[in-house]
């Protein structure tokens, strides 16, 4: 009740706005990972691989916050770099990917008709 009473302007901005959130209960979750997981963070093996390792959490934190299922993201996005337009890469981002319509994989040994 005490912060009602020493900040009203600002909470009823809050509350007419609609658009800020009471609590910061979305902000701790989000913090949550990075608590449990800061020892096993330590060993990275390098300072390269701790960079790396961040790369790799803030892309799938990306995924979660665009409601993007991070392994498919992962899987679809690493095999189309090798074949995607650099001057395109903003299509691979987590907010703009819709993933590839998969393809008929491509045999080595086309069928043979059948003679029967």
């Amino acid at each position: 009740m005490a912060p009602i009473l020493i900040h009203p302007p600002q909470l009823e901005k809050m509350h007419f706005t609609g658009r800020l959130q009471i609590d910061n209960n979305v902000a701790e979750r989000a913090l949550r990972r990075v608590a449990l997981g800061r020892k096993n963070w330590l060993f990275a093996g390098s300072d390269e691989g701790g960079r790396r390792a961040a790369i790799l959490y803030t892309m799938i934190a990306s995924c979660q916050q665009h409601g993007v299922e991070p392994f498919a993201y992962l899987r679809d996005v690493l095999a189309r770099i090798p074949e995607h337009l650099q001057s395109r890469i903003e299509e691979l981002l987590p907010n703009h990917w819709h993933a590839e319509t998969p393809r008929a994989p491509v045999s080595a040994h086309p069928t043979q008709p059948s003679n029967g």
